[in-house]
């Protein structure tokens, strides 16, 4: 129930400050809130899901969160998102792993068994797999019609995936024509 789902969450964000007194007072600051599109407008093309602490309690008391493996799934994708992003030798990537090893093991004990706990570290480029099927498909399409080919990528070059939204007429283009019709 959610508020079986918002006492979970609690015991688990208990379990992360827990964490972060034997590390050094700051481990869990920076995953109560998304970072400004100002401060990091990278971070929202590198993690299409972002999601913070403060993000997860809303969704909580807004019922969307009714089980450990829902609260556990939005854990995760908080992680993955983290390691995604961040340089393997960066604090905030350390911290990261402290608090997840924290975090999932919390949710395996108040689970009793039932939510394995993640001992793997998230690794980069897991961020996807946490992602739903629609979810996927949805990332998948934005990639590619947003897609640029510019390195770095600018504003002023059209995405790629223009060229393909029409099809070209054979006045325009007769080889193309001349090929799909074989």
């Amino acid at each position: 129930s959610k508020e079986e789902a918002e006492s979970a969450l609690d015991k688990v964000v208990d379990a992360l400050r827990a964490a972060e007194r034997r590390g050094r007072n700051d481990l869990l600051e920076p995953f109560w809130e998304l970072p400004s599109k100002d401060e990091l407008p990278d971070y929202y093309d590198v993690t299409p899901y972002p999601v913070d602490v403060n993000t997860i309690y809303a969704r909580c008391a807004n019922g969307e969160y009714e089980t450990l493996r829902d609260l556990d799934r939005a854990f995760k994708q908080m992680w993955a998102n983290c390691v995604e992003y961040n340089v393997v030798t960066s604090n905030i990537y350390r911290d990261c792993l402290t608090l997840q090893k924290a975090g999932s093991q919390k949710i395996y004990e108040l689970s009793g068994g039932d939510v394995a706990p993640d001992d793997r570290y998230p690794e980069p480029g897991s961020a996807a797999s946490l992602l739903t099927e629609p979810q996927l498909i949805a990332h998948l399409y934005a990639v590619v019609t947003q897609f640029r080919g510019d390195n770095p990528p600018t504003a002023e070059a059209p995405p790629l995936a223009e060229v393909y939204k029409t099809v070209p007429s054979p006045a325009d283009n007769p080889q193309y024509s001349r090929v799909v019709s074989e």
